[in-house]
């Protein structure tokens, strides 16, 4: 199944995701110059999970066993310090070094930059759900 057709929301999640990873190579590289470019990222992917979750309510793209692997993603994506409405998150040297992390686990989990990826319905969430049990509860 094609994610970029029947579920446009994940498709863009999918594409986030990778460039999330890009950015915080980047950051790592010019010493966190710009933090509020990945913080202001995963803000977008946290929302676009809770707006995929909550359409599939609706809608019923995917099985419940998905949405599960979905729902996971957000809560511990949810963990990382995020941009709020007009207030950029501040990074300690401790999160900077969770997102460094996070960075590892996304590649490790077949997501990011100069990694082949797809819009395979069941190979993007066997990512999601390996990218997931990765992700340590709490950081």
């Amino acid at each position: 199944m094609d994610i970029s057709k029947k579920k446009p929301i994940y498709a863009d999640i999918q594409y986030k995701l990778v460039e999330l990873e890009g950015l915080i190579a980047f950051e790592e590289e010019n010493n966190w110059s710009t933090p509020h470019l990945v913080t202001n990222k995963l803000s977008n992917i946290v929302d676009l999970l809770y707006l995929g979750i909550d359409a599939n309510r609706k809608w019923l793209w995917t099985s419940a066993e998905d949405v599960t692997v979905l729902e996971k993603l957000y809560s511990k994506l949810s963990q990382y310090p995020v941009d709020e409405l007009y207030k950029h998150a501040v990074l300690e040297a401790e999160d900077k070094e969770h997102y460094v992390e996070l960075r590892a686990m996304l590649r490790e989990a077949g997501i990011g930059m100069r990694i082949s990826h797809g819009y395979d319905w069941g190979l993007f969430i066997q990512k999601v759900k390996k990218l997931y049990e990765s992700i340590p509860s709490p950081l």
